[in-house]
Parts: structure tokens; C-alpha cells; sequence
């Protein structure tokens, strides 16, 4: 009995090892993404490994995850420069506004407003990286797609968008969270996104 509960294939030990891929997931995104540029190569693999690694269980994770993360390197540095572009113009046009933005509720809600757009902008991102790690696309119909998607399914992309917000939030005030939020993105983002990728297939 005691031989089989502390076997690392028993069922009982089965969730400290997912827990244990979510840290180890968190850390390798947050080594490779700290060029920036290369961010988005880094989510493609994420998504991608916990795809197959956690939620299939396929074997070698951390091998896969390697060889995505060098596959998608060019096109994912492109697509963080394109939607690092986008959002931060769109942050300077919400600064803008914000100056002739009246005071009180009126500009409570104009906030409200912009913080749903940011978030649906930032689901269209992860639209991205999620379908170039699944799908061999020219980079320009890869954006389409993922903005095609995105507004096709508004919940899934604004869920998916307002976690990343607020990992991004509680990781500025706190930053001890960046060791497993990553890969808790990951994982909501893999509920959220892969009912709609695999009708694609």
C-alpha cells in the first residue's frame, strides 16, 4: 500500500507532478521571454506543451516545447513586435483621450470600456501564438485568422484576454507570481481556445 501511494505514477501523486510542470513551465517561459522579443515563440510552446504534455499526457513535454519554441522563434518574434505595436498604440490613444475624459462616472465607464478592448486586443494575441503553434500559416493570414476568430467567439477571447491582464497586474505589485502564472494562462487558455482549434482540423 505505502509502496504504491508514493510510486510518481500513482494516482495520488499525480497532482504534485502537475503542479510541478505548471512551476517548471512558468520559469522556462519567463527565461525565454526575457529577450521580450521572443515572448511570443515562448507562448506558442507553452500553449503547445500543455496541450500535449499536461492535458494529453503525451511524453516528453519539455523536448517538445524546445523544439516548438525554435520552430515558431521567426514567426513569433514578428507577431510580438506586430502586437507589442498595436498595444502600445493603443495605450497612447486611451492616454490621449484620457486627458479630455470627463471626471466622475462618465470616466469610470470610458475606462471600463478601454480595459475590455485592451483585453480583447490581448485575446487576439493569444489567438495568434495558440493557432502558429498549431498550424503551419503564412504570417499574414495567421493574424487574420486569429482576429477572425477571436470576434467570432468574443467570451472565449475576453476570458482567455482578462487573465493575461490580470496575471500581468498581480505580477507587477507582487512579482513572486510569475513562477506559475504562465502556466496557469496556459492551462485556462487550452479550455478556453481548444473546443474551437480542433473543429479546425
Amino acid at each position: 500500500m505505502a509502496k504504491r501511494f508514493f510510486d510518481n505514477e500513482s494516482f495520488a501523486w499525480k497532482p504534485f507532478g502537475y503542479v510541478a510542470d505548471v512551476l517548471l513551465l512558468s520559469l522556462i517561459w519567463v527565461v525565454c521571454s526575457v529577450p521580450v522579443v521572443t515572448a511570443g515563440a515562448a507562448s506558442c510552446a507553452v500553449y503547445d506543451t500543455t496541450v500535449h504534455g499536461l492535458r494529453r499526457g503525451e511524453p516528453d513535454m519539455y523536448a517538445r516545447y524546445k523544439r516548438t519554441f525554435k520552430t515558431e522563434l521567426k514567426t513569433g518574434i514578428f507577431s510580438t513586435l506586430l502586437w507589442g505595436t498595436v498595444i502600445a498604440l493603443f495605450v497612447l490613444l486611451c492616454k490621449a483621450l484620457g486627458a479630455f475624459a470627463p471626471d466622475g462616472r462618465n470616466s469610470l465607464v470610458l475606462e471600463g470600456a478601454a480595459v475590455c478592448v485592451l483585453a480583447l486586443i490581448t485575446g487576439m494575441i493569444l489567438w495568434s501564438f495558440s493557432l502558429q503553434s498549431r498550424f503551419s500559416t503564412a504570417f499574414g493570414a495567421l493574424q487574420l485568422n486569429a482576429a477572425r476568430i477571436a470576434l467570432a467567439h468574443p467570451l472565449r477571447t475576453l476570458a482567455a484576454g482578462a487573465a493575461v491582464l490580470a496575471s500581468a497586474f498581480i505580477t507587477v505589485r507582487l512579482v513572486a507570481p510569475v513562477i506559475f502564472l504562465p502556466g496557469l494562462v496556459g492551462v485556462w487558455c487550452s479550455f478556453m481556445f481548444e473546443p474551437v482549434i480542433e473543429k479546425l482540423k
